[in-house]
């Protein structure tokens, strides 16, 4: 008889200013982008889909409509995508996001500065270290608060029943 597998969200990985892996986007500038640190996901076997949601502020309200889109940034500890160095700060340029994968897009709901949720849909990630990076095209900085800004994914592993 054939077995079925379940998937369940298992123990949350954040990005944000303290308490999780480095990744504070303060006052990121219009058309600029920010690169979180890295995290080791490690020599074991373990999950490689995951979920979950980005939030983030604006210091000025924002036009409906204006995104910003999140990367993911894959390496295996010798090289990076789109050469990136491990460390939570600004992109080198903004064509550097040219070799990374576009996973989600925070999408301005209404002309406020937010906060604006959006979810990461489920992705499959194989590399040793993750890590991500925002391209800000809101027409607006980011606000300077550092808990406005974070991601929490969690892994979904498969289990078989």
């Amino acid at each position: 008889m054939p077995s079925a597998l379940y998937s369940r969200w298992d123990t949350p990985i954040e990005f944000k200013s303290s308490g999780g892996v480095l990744f504070a986007p303060t006052s990121l500038a219009n058309n600029a982008g920010w690169k979180s640190d890295r995290y080791d996901l490690g020599t074991a076997a373990g999950p490689n889909r995951f979920i979950g949601r980005a939030k983030t502020k604006l210091a000025v309200a924002a036009a409906v409509g204006a995104i910003l889109t999140i990367y993911l940034i894959g390496g295996d500890g010798t090289d990076a995508d789109g050469d990136l160095t491990s460390g939570n700060g600004s992109l080198p340029a903004a064509d550097r996001r040219r070799n990374l994968i576009p996973i989600a897009t925070i999408v301005a709901d209404a002309a406020t500065v937010g906060p604006f949720v959006a979810p990461i849909p489920l992705f499959e990630f194989d590399d040793r270290y993750l890590q991500f990076a925002w391209y800000n095209e809101m027409g607006q900085a980011l606000s300077s608060t550092a808990t406005d800004h974070f991601m929490r994914i969690f892994p979904v592993p498969l289990e078989n029943q």
